[in-house]
């Protein structure tokens, strides 16, 4: 059974897929999340999901990381470096899938929020999604999506 709790990365599955992009040439990071957000909003449209809604999740922590308004996000302490892992310069693109994947990904009638025991800590884990998603769509509409 895997480990769960309100932050962005207190999940197995974001916190090991975070973990290997780490391990990753940034070229390769790239792709992994152009294609992660891809699939997550291709998917989202058809009865097969190939992205899990975590993967999205920590798909879009390493994008908001590396945009000015994200380097400060509480969570990014746990993965040292993270903000330098995209070069100092991400793509508008990149930042604009990563708004749309998880607003697709995580709408209000999201498998991922059923899943939930505790509303308090649904709440808390809600609360942290607005937060990556607030910090993204001030990079996207400022423009200021590098360093």
């Amino acid at each position: 059974m895997g480990t769960w709790g309100p932050g962005p990365l207190d999940n197995d599955t974001a916190d090991e897929y975070v973990d290997i992009l780490g391990g990753e040439a940034e070229s390769i990071r790239l792709a992994t999340l152009e294609t992660t957000f891809t699939e997550a909003m291709t998917s989202s449209r058809g009865p097969r999901v190939s992205v899990m809604p975590e993967e999205v999740i920590g798909a879009a922590v390493v994008v908001a990381a590396n945009t000015p308004g994200g380097r400060n996000l509480p969570w990014n302490g746990e993965y040292p470096g993270i903000a330098g892992w995209l070069g100092g310069n991400v793509p508008h693109a990149l930042v604009s899938a990563a708004v749309q994947a998880l607003q697709v990904t995580l709408s209000a009638d999201s498998p991922h929020w059923r899943g939930w025991v505790d509303d308090s800590v649904k709440e808390e884990a809600r609360a942290a999604i607005d937060e990556l998603l607030s910090a993204l769509i001030s990079a996207g509409a400022s423009g200021e999506t590098g360093a």
